[in-house]
């Protein structure tokens, strides 16, 4: 039986399953310039876990890191071979989930989008300090105000699918506002009706002005999407994920055992805590009842995350800090264009888009924060 992506429920007695989750910079296929040394950790990891349990694997289930999942599913395309799938949760469904209390309100899950009373409660501040999240769909409306985007926008989602109707259906989120006609008059229409649970909805939707709170020139007045609360979202997407793979009664694979991958400055410790059962993000958190891996990326002989492009792009690392052979190393593994975007000359470059290899030595890379 070949590799897979099809939905499979549960877990039988028969059968082990394993969650390999990548972590930090392991996850962003952007900064790994070795993805072949990637997945031979993982499936190391994978026959440790089968060696453990003194039998085969059935399913490899992958989140966080598309392209090694591939590259796993390619390299067990075999029948005696563990079939394998990517689950995760898109980030953009969950941005404008608010709070959840259960058990009589004694107990409360953070929402996603905030009050201005609950970020000042979680950070200590004043409340005249910051300003409710807006909705998507308003952070949407004043991102792209023009009309004729807007047209396009619903004529988009028209085409979904049959049962979809932007002029009639009731949406999880919709905006109003007024419009200017031909003649003059001004009335109040539809900005667009969409469902953000409904990937084709979310992908004919623009995401809005991104802004960091930590700004000093940050207004909380405006009407914009932060990146504090991308980051959340993408928090809660990880956790949700794990939570249905651990939980028997989601309509997932139920992982028995979990193989964390991360870059060795962050162990990935809320990963961790979901796998233990200390899930922020669960109304009733399950557990991973069987073993748990922990493997960094980033030892002494490994040559796999591309540190001199993370500190090149964030800023902590300048061009004329590099050494000669990191230089080149670069010029082998990138074009032109991402040179150019990193600040590296191009001029030895290769025009043409190279291929994945691994790079020479160990480069640049952050003291480890075990």
């Amino acid at each position: 039986m070949s590799a897979t992506s099809d939905t499979q429920t549960g877990s039988t007695d028969s059968e082990l399953n394993v969650l390999v989750a990548a972590l930090g910079l392991t996850a962003n296929d952007r900064y790994i310039k070795d993805l072949g040394a990637l997945a031979d950790k993982a499936e190391s990891a994978i026959q440790s876990i089968a060696g453990m349990n003194g039998r085969r694997v059935d399913n490899v289930v992958l989140r966080g890191n598309y392209a090694l999942e591939q590259e796993l599913e390619e390299r067990m395309d075999e029948d005696a071979l563990p079939d394998v799938q990517y689950e995760s949760i898109d980030f953009r469904m969950l941005l404008d989930d608010e709070p959840e209390t259960y058990d009589n309100g004694s107990k409360e899950i953070s929402g996603v989008r905030l009050t201005a009373e609950e970020k000042a409660e979680n950070n200590g501040g004043d409340v005249a300090e910051f300003g409710d999240d807006a909705s998507m769909a308003a952070i949407v409306a004043a991102s792209d105000p023009d009309q004729e985007t807007v047209d396009e926008m619903i004529e988009a989602l028209d085409t979904v699918d049959d049962d979809f109707d932007a002029d009639e259906d009731e949406f999880v989120i919709h905006e109003w506002r007024e419009v200017e006609y031909e003649d003059g008059s001004t009335g109040i229409e539809a900005f667009s009706d969409f469902d953000l649970r409904i990937r084709e909805h979310r992908d004919a939707i623009p995401m809005g002005e991104v802004e960091d709170a930590t700004d000093d020139d940050f207004d909380p007045e405006r009407t914009v999407l932060t990146q504090q609360r991308i980051n959340r979202a993408k928090a809660k997407a990880k956790a949700k994920t794990d939570e249905r793979l651990y939980n028997e009664w989601h309509d997932t694979v139920t992982v028995d055992a979990a193989v964390f991958l991360h870059d060795g400055s962050d162990r990935g410790m809320a990963a961790l805590e979901n796998a233990r059962g200390q899930n922020d993000w669960a109304k009733y958190p399950s557990q991973c009842e069987g073993t748990v891996l922990e493997l960094s990326a980033n030892q002494d002989d490994d040559a796999i995350v591309d540190w001199e492009r993370y500190l090149l792009e964030t800023g902590d690392l300048d061009a004329d800090e590099l050494t000669d052979e990191q230089v080149e190393m670069l010029q082998e593994l990138h074009t032109d264009e991402d040179l150019d975007y990193m600040g590296v000359d191009v001029e030895t470059a290769s025009t043409e888009s190279p291929e994945q290899q691994p790079g020479a030595g160990n480069g640049v890379q952050p003291a480890s924060a075990d």
